[in-house]
């Protein structure tokens, strides 16, 4: 795993938690608005203080490591996971 850029590891840590996440709460809570509603690179800020508000941990952790990529990047991540799973070097 130390071979793989460290940006592909933390995609690929995203898109185990939201997975996760959506088995725990399948409308997306906090971060429904990125994730369910696609408004990538713009209500991060929003997400993170959203979760902070409501005690959504998972929520805020999601949101603040949603935050260190681009729109672009936040949509693969989001939506074409396979992409990201297929960088990583084991």
């Amino acid at each position: 795993m130390s071979e793989t850029p460290i940006k592909i590891q933390k995609a690929w840590m995203l898109d185990c938690l939201i997975e996760k996440f959506y088995e725990t709460d399948g409308a997306g809570g906090c971060v429904h608005i990125i994730t369910d509603d696609g408004n990538y690179g713009d209500d991060n800020g929003f997400c993170i203080n959203y979760a902070k508000e409501k005690g959504d941990y998972w929520g805020e952790v999601i949101a603040t490591l949603l935050a260190e990529f681009t729109a672009e990047e936040q949509e693969q991540i989001v939506e074409r996971s396979w992409e990201i799973e297929a960088k990583v070097v084991f």
